[in-house]
């Protein structure tokens, strides 16, 4: 029945939608025949019933010997609507209080294989503070998995985009030779600044630290996750900064 249908897009489900239109059509009559008619069960039709009075949609009959219901005109139905409509408007100042606490859950994505870690990679891309912060390991350099062809596109993207690069490498004895100058060194030309950690302070996971969004990568596994949570990167932001005041340049 289509009108049953409505109904249920209106909220009702489908026993109530079902004692709701036997009591339309019948009239004033009893809980037996409104369960029959509907093809519910007595006790599950008498509950109903009482909610239905209760929403103003029906109303009892109390002046004979058995409890007898009728349905109110169906305008009622729209009053109904509009009444919890009302009421929906008066809780929306609260309700959208708490959107908005809620709203800062942490929100993380996923990615898997070499075509994930350069989404990711590239997300850095649309920082709106032009600045990305990262922990950048030269155990498992990010060149070396990403290619150096790739790699060159990223630095000129971000270049042609002005976003600068903080990287914090591991300690090293080992000086940046000339054929690694281009990925891993300081230089103003590439938007990019290097310090070194104390050496005492190591790690082997690329992290990267913009705007809002944390992103970690697993480069030997190829995997890795974007968490966007201001909380937890203005917390690492502070840490960052801390670290990269004291760092070797």
């Amino acid at each position: 029945m289509v009108i049953q249908t409505d109904l249920l897009k209106l909220g009702f489900n489908a026993s109530r939608s079902a004692v709701y239109l036997a009591c339309l059509e019948l009239g004033s009559s009893t809980v037996a025949d409104i369960a029959k008619k509907s093809g519910i069960r007595r006790t599950t039709a008498y509950r109903i019933l009482e909610e239905l009075v209760e929403d103003g949609l029906a109303e009892e009959d109390l002046t004979g010997p058995i409890k007898r219901f009728t349905a109110q005109p169906p305008g009622q139905l729209v009053q109904l609507l509009n009444s919890k409509k009302n009421q929906a408007e008066q809780l929306l100042p609260e309700l959208t209080k708490l959107f908005h606490q809620t709203s800062e859950k942490p929100k993380v994505r996923f990615y898997a294989g070499l075509r994930g870690l350069k989404t990711m990679l590239e997300d850095s891309l649309t920082s709106k503070e032009k600045l990305v912060r990262s922990f950048s390991p030269l155990t498992t350099d990010l060149t070396a998995t990403m290619g150096q062809t790739y790699t060159r596109h990223y630095i000129q993207q971000r270049i042609k985009l002005g976003v600068e690069r903080h990287a914090l490498r591991p300690y090293t004895q080992d000086k940046i030779t000339s054929k690694d100058w281009e990925f891993q060194a300081s230089d103003p030309k590439l938007k990019r600044q290097v310090r070194f950690l104390p050496e005492r302070l190591t790690f082997r996971t690329p992290i990267q630290i913009y705007d809002d969004k944390v992103t970690i990568m697993d480069l030997d596994q190829q995997f890795g996750f974007i968490m966007k949570n201001s909380a937890l990167a203005n917390f690492l932001k502070q840490i960052f900064d801390m670290l990269w005041n004291v760092a070797e340049k």
